[in-house]
Parts: structure tokens; sequence; C-alpha cells
């Protein structure tokens, strides 16, 4: 059983996921890849996060962990791509409500990202 709302671990490519749509993602990934029609295919990228508070700017930093990152062809920006279940996406959710708030300071911090949630 996986750490994260019940899904189950799967390991493949040397690789642990944390659920198997993840590892399924991660599957055709590489399959597009192997097509040319994506490159720089990475799993687990970090991003940092800044952000401020009232009284002080850029005070709080923490990161946010992506699921995959890749280039697409006719695509200048970066791909930032998160397999989505539906307890974090659940925004009634507390977890979902957290997920909501790290993205948008992600793309308030990294705005020539292209992000995507599948």
């Amino acid at each position: 059983m996986g750490l994260k709302y019940g899904n189950r671990i799967v390991h493949m490519d040397g690789c642990r996921f944390e659920s198997e749509a993840e590892a399924r993602r991660w599957r055709e990934l590489r399959l597009r890849e192997a097509a040319g029609e994506i490159s720089e295919l990475k799993r687990q990228q970090r991003f940092w996060l800044y952000a401020s508070t009232p009284t002080e700017p850029a005070k709080l930093r923490f990161y946010y962990l992506a699921d995959f990152t890749y280039r697409e062809k006719g695509n200048p920006k970066l791909v930032v791509e998160e397999k989505k279940g539906r307890a974090t996406g659940d925004p009634k959710n507390p977890v979902g409500r957290l997920y909501r708030m790290k993205i948008a300071i992600l793309l308030a911090n990294y705005p020539d990202i292209d992000f995507r949630e599948v």
C-alpha cells in the first residue's frame, strides 16, 4: 500500500511510483520520448517556491515536487505535469486546498512553465 490515499506503490524502470496511474503515465511519456515527440523527460523535479508575508517579503521558502517535466516539440515552455487523483484534486479536501495553494505559488514563481494536470 502506498503512502498516500491507499494507492499501490509500483516499481518500474528502476523507479518507485506512488500509484499505478503515475507509473502508467511515465510509460506513456517514455513512449512519446522514444517517438521524438518530447525530450528531456524527468521525474520528481524540485521547484523552489517563495512566498511573502505582509511584513516580510519572500519569508516562506518551500518546494513543489513535480511528477514529470519535459520539453514538447513546438512548445518553448518547459511542461510541468502532475498526475492527479481525486483526493488531492478536490478543493473541498484540506490536502486539495494545500495543493491548489502550492500550484498558485508555483505559477507566480515560474510564469514561463506550461503546467498541466492529467
